[in-house]
């Protein structure tokens, strides 16, 4: 990690992530009311993400999913995920590659309030 991470409080890093989710929303051209319907979130979570005041892990992961953007997960999983290509290399045949879980779309979660 960075210094320049390192030296930066939890609630500033919680508002830059908030303000890299409205870039991707508006990126892909999606309101608000749509990124939370495509993941089963409600609008003001959406609202409370992007404007500093953070959510739920689970919340993240179904906003990243949603924006194709679960890639950046990787680092913090050392896993492979389906939107990233997974890095052929004679060390590691492709019999030891793990199979990403995907989320069942049908699935109702229990969000924290």
């Amino acid at each position: 990690m960075s210094n320049i991470m390192r030296n930066k409080s939890d609630q500033d890093l919680q508002k830059e992530i908030g303000v890299w989710i409205k870039s991707k929303r508006l990126t892909k051209k999606m309101s608000q009311q749509e990124l939370a319907s495509q993941s089963s979130l409600s609008r003001r979570t959406i609202t409370n993400v992007e404007t500093g005041k953070g959510c739920c892990l689970i919340s993240l992961i179904a906003l990243l999913r949603v924006l194709d953007s679960l890639e950046h997960l990787y680092d913090l999983t050392g896993t492979q995920t389906q939107n990233a290509a997974p890095e052929k290399s004679e060390a590691s045949p492709s019999h030891h590659q793990k199979n990403e879980p995907t989320l069942d779309r049908g699935t109702i979660w229990a969000w924290e309030t």
